[in-house]
């Protein structure tokens, strides 16, 4: 279940705690030694949209959101605790509707992970991001890196929002 709800620092402090090894290391590698309260602040900060997963006991498993940047741009993020992926796959299927729902507000959305997150990078790929291949990167990568340049280690990854109407292209 995803709530819309004000933030709820408690359900916030539940899932830094009990971050998977993966999601923990990205944000040491991105904040340093004060990872869990630079990310803390971000997420608490009021320009943050945030949603909360809860399994069907009331546990937060789960959160991610955006934060709206330059040019109708928008950096998301996603966070999970330990063992999530022995929870129902609803929560992943209703933040799906989450990211998707970001289209009505922002041509595009992007943000960086570690290269080594293979299972974050498969669910990003199932939910439409894009990962740049190699150093040729298209007119909108370059676009992204002129404002966000990723560490060693990191790669970007983006979506476009899709084109409906007369402006979609025909394949």
């Amino acid at each position: 279940m995803i709530t819309r709800c004000k933030k709820n620092i408690k359900d916030i402090k539940t899932i830094l705690k009990n971050l998977r090894n993966e999601d923990k290391e990205e944000l040491f590698a991105t904040y340093g030694r004060k990872w869990k309260y630079k990310a803390l602040k971000i997420i608490l900060d009021k320009n943050t949209y945030t949603v909360i997963g809860k399994n069907k006991s009331g546990i937060p498993l789960v959160m991610g959101g955006c934060r709206p940047c330059k040019n109708n741009l928008a950096c998301v993020w996603f966070l999970t605790a330990k063992n999530t992926e022995k929870e129902n796959i609803s929560i992943l299927l209703e933040l799906k509707k989450e990211f998707e729902y970001y289209d009505n507000f922002f041509w595009a959305t992007y943000n960086i992970i570690y290269k080594s997150n293979k299972g974050a990078k498969r669910w990003l790929k199932w939910l439409g991001f894009k990962f740049p291949e190699g150093k040729k990167y298209n007119a909108f990568e370059k676009q992204i890196l002129k404002y966000f340049r990723p560490k060693k280690d990191f790669e970007i990854f983006y979506r476009l929002r899709p084109i409906k109407g007369l402006g979609a292209k025909c394949v």
